[in-house]
């Protein structure tokens, strides 16, 4: 794994449930690709892996925390009440192209 990248794997019962990365780079931790199985969600495996890559960024010396979520997620209140701040929107563009075989 890449310096400064940290991935993380929730189990129960040797079952991998939950996936989070966290990447430290210029006193910033970036947390991504935070996700839960369908039958394990509202669990707080979630939580459970946000939290621990938080406090590994803090222990890194992070001073910035940044995460991404889908607008109105329900993530997006979530992260919100734990004091993140919305500091950029994104926008993400796709075209289907069919081709011709």
């Amino acid at each position: 794994m890449k310096q400064g990248w940290k991935f993380y794997l929730a189990n129960i019962e040797e079952k991998p449930v939950g996936t989070c990365l966290l990447s430290s780079l210029h006193k910033t931790g970036g947390i991504f690709n935070l996700g839960t199985l369908k039958e394990y969600r509202r669990r707080g495996i979630g939580t459970a892996l946000k939290l621990r890559a938080l406090v590994d960024s803090t222990d890194e010396g992070n001073v910035l925390h940044t995460l991404e979520t889908e607008k109105g997620a329900e993530s997006e209140r979530l992260y919100k009440e734990i004091g993140f701040e919305i500091k950029h929107s994104i926008s993400y563009f796709a075209k289907k192209i069919i081709a011709k075989i």
